[in-house]
């Protein structure tokens, strides 16, 4: 049982680093001209999704 709560802590370190890792990295992405026109055509995508799920709804 103290191998499966020793498992356990470890692999909850592991994903609250993974988490601080991720957010500092979006933290340093933030405002690349690359990332900013890819949200930019994903808005547009889901723009057409939902008009078309309203369109086919009918």
């Amino acid at each position: 049982m103290l191998a499966v709560l020793w498992e356990v802590k470890r692999l909850r370190g592991l994903l609250v680093r993974a988490s601080h890792l991720h957010w500092t990295f979006r933290e340093e992405l933030k405002g690349e001209p690359c990332l900013e026109e890819d949200r930019l055509f994903a808005s547009q995508r889901e723009l057409r999704r939902r008009a078309n799920a309203i369109r086919n709804a009918d």
